[in-house]
């Protein structure tokens, strides 16, 4: 072989070398944003609903992510990481329901007051309509100490007394106009 061959072996050589190196670069930055759209997509679907949730190309959501990626995405919420939908809805029940049990009494009666004034706190954000949030503020209002629950109880046996006590309308409007017509 002559010195012109040998150089163009050698730059044959070079030449498949920088052909990798530039394949290996390209597969590196391509798994990098095919990462990327699935750590976006995640953020604008939400997590997967169940382990079975699959992507277009038939692989389970949850098999993509891994423990770091699910620590990002939790991060700025301040929660545990959790890879499905209804992991963390079986999650904050458990704490849900965790704070409703820790309120007993000494004699470890349900303190019923207490627990209801927590769940309407809790649920208040989650009111689908307005008469469901009024319902959950006025429990907030009412069932917020003992003296506002002797207050709304004494309302409403005064309404009662007033109401038992009229004979021109029927009971249900004669309680409805009286506890209208008290202050507050």
């Amino acid at each position: 072989m002559s010195l012109f061959g040998k150089i163009l072996a050698l730059l044959n050589l070079f030449g498949a070398v920088a052909l990798v190196a530039l394949a290996s670069m390209d597969y590196s930055k391509r798994q990098g944003w095919a990462h990327s759209v699935l750590l976006h997509d995640v953020v604008l679907n939400g997590l997967p609903l169940d382990a079975k949730e699959r992507d277009k190309q038939g692989v389970p959501v949850v098999d993509r992510l891994s423990a770091t990626d699910l620590a990002g995405l939790f991060a700025p919420a301040g929660g545990s990481p959790v890879p499905t939908q209804l992991e963390e809805v079986s999650r904050v029940e458990g704490v849900v329901l965790g704070k409703v049990a820790a309120l007993q009494n000494a004699q470890g009666q349900p303190q019923v007051r207490e627990q209801t004034y927590l769940l309407a706190r809790i649920l208040l954000p989650l009111a689908g309509s307005y008469l469901e949030r009024e319902q959950l503020l006025a429990c907030r209002a009412w069932l917020a100490s003992d003296a506002t629950l002797a207050a709304f109880k004494a309302r409403y046996e005064k309404a009662l007394a007033a109401a038992v006590n009229r004979t021109d309308r029927t009971f249900e409007e004669n309680f409805r106009f009286a506890v209208r017509t008290q202050p507050g």
